[in-house]
């Protein structure tokens, strides 16, 4: 956290402070605020508007301005986009972006817990626990922008912090998640006021006798090799990518690199790569929370041996039969979840990887009744027969294969909500009232100022 930014309260920030608080009250995650837009926050994963007038660009400035410090503000004049932290005191610990757009100014403040969470409290599986024992190597947690990766990073750095006596260093832009000394010591390092560049910031650790390095984002190839390197020499290195699946990463380094330098690359990788969790988000079947579906891959010898010979088109197949190991497909969790109704399947078919599952969609918009269905039924047969059942030779036994006579019917699919139900009335959030307006509007959402927010669907009402 930077010292040097003060909490809005003591600047007098009285309507920033009411709009924080309206996003912890109602459960949110982020708060966004931009010129000539409404005001808005995400609650698990879904945006609702705030019933505030419209903020101008000057307001925006009023509202935002005072909390940052000098340098941050010529920053943003220079850049046009500054990143920081800061804390309100009562309130909570939030991570904020300042962007301007075609209006004006605009922000987006996130939540972030005041400590960070367990393992056990993210139900993360095991192998996550077990990677914290590791002595030197490489860990990645990828996935798109809010899918928790450093949450999950948070939690294993809470961990190590709990169960070994080492050296804890962390770099990021900006520090989310406050770590105090435990077992371990933690130096956490913030760009543009503790350091200038993520390369140079890694070559430095070196000399700062680490045994675990955080580095927030391997967001260019010099930091790439950087953090490689830092693995090569005997240290724990855990950072982040933007990916979808585990095997997507080991390419995504890879072809960072130039084409003379991959064959290198992919050597060093196959050795010091420990292991690569890719993760996303889904609304559970009741809306009520997100539940995370990952993608695990342990790089064992088989793992190595593709890596180095540039087969990693293969690597899935060692997932598949890698589970006493602890790694997993995604795209398997998340068919066991729509099977179990944890999730819907309509939700399911924007985070599966394989979209193939779903013959001549092509990414266009589908039937709802018969799309969902035809992507449950798929779901099932190709997913799990292919994937779940799969022998410890690795090959499909004829006793455990599912016949397509076992896939789910019509009736047993989802249910879908149905067109002949009313329009639901839009319950717009009163920042300073906390009562309920109800507005007939199509297409809007539901929205509570109350102490949580309370609703039924995404739009369309469910029984």
């Amino acid at each position: 956290m930077e010292a040097t930014n003060s909490s809005p309260i003591s600047k007098g920030g009285r309507l920033l402070i009411s709009l924080l608080k309206c996003l912890v009250r109602n459960g949110g995650s982020d708060l966004h605020v931009s010129s000539n837009n409404p005001a808005m926050i995400r609650v698990r994963g879904e945006m609702e508007r705030i019933d505030i007038p419209v903020f101008k660009p000057e307001e925006v400035r009023n509202l935002i301005y005072p909390i940052l410090n000098e340098k941050q503000r010529i920053e943003l004049d220079h850049n046009k986009s500054v990143d920081f932290s800061f804390q309100s005191p009562g309130i909570g610990v939030f991570r904020a972006h300042l962007f301007y757009q075609r209006h004006g100014l605009s922000f987006v403040l996130r939540l972030l817990p005041l400590k960070p969470p367990t393992l056990e409290e993210l139900r993360m599986p095991a192998i996550l626990k077990r990677a914290c024992t590791f002595y030197n190597g490489l860990i990645l947690i990828t996935g798109p922008t809010g899918s928790g990766k450093s949450t999950t990073l948070a939690a294993m750095i809470d961990h190590i912090n709990d169960h070994q006596k080492g050296h804890i260093v962390t770099i990021e832009d900006p520090i989310e998640y406050i770590h105090e000394s435990k077992k371990s010591l933690i130096n956490q390092r913030s760009l543009g006021h503790d350091f200038t560049s993520f390369a140079t910031a890694l070559r430095a650790a070196m000399r700062e006798d680490p045994d675990v390095i955080l580095v927030g984002e391997m967001r260019d190839q010099e930091t790439m090799m950087a953090a490689i390197h830092a693995a090569e020499t005997g240290h724990l290195v855990l950072s982040t990518l933007h990916t979808n699946s585990a095997s997507k990463t080991i390419d995504r380094i890879i072809n960072s690199f130039p084409s003379g330098e991959q064959t290198e690359i992919r050597t060093v990788l196959a050795e010091t790569l420990r292991l690569v969790v890719s993760q996303k988000l889904v609304l559970t079947m009741d809306r009520g929370k997100l539940k995370c579906f990952q993608d695990i891959l342990v790089n064992n010898d088989a793992v190595a041996n593709l890596i180095r010979e540039n087969k990693t088109f293969q690597i899935e197949n060692s997932m598949l039969v890698g589970k006493k190991e602890g790694m997993q497909i995604m795209d398997v969790e998340i068919a066991k979840a729509v099977e179990n109704g944890e999730i819907r399947a309509s939700d399911a078919y924007q985070i599966v990887n394989d979209r193939q599952v779903i013959d001549g969609a092509g990414g266009a918009l589908f039937d709802v009744d018969e799309g969902i269905k035809d992507f449950v039924i798929d779901v099932k047969e190709r997913l799990l027969t292919d994937k779940m059942k799969v022998s410890k030779t690795g090959s499909v036994s004829k006793t455990d294969s599912i016949s397509k006579t076992d896939s789910i019917s019509k009736s047993d699919s989802v249910p879908t909500e149905s067109a002949d139900k009313p329009e639901p009335k839009v319950k717009k959030l009163n920042l300073e009232t906390n009562q309920i307006e109800d507005v007939d509007q199509e297409g809007s959402r539901i929205m509570k100022a109350s102490t949580r927010v309370r609703r039924t669907g995404t739009g369309n009402n469910e029984e």
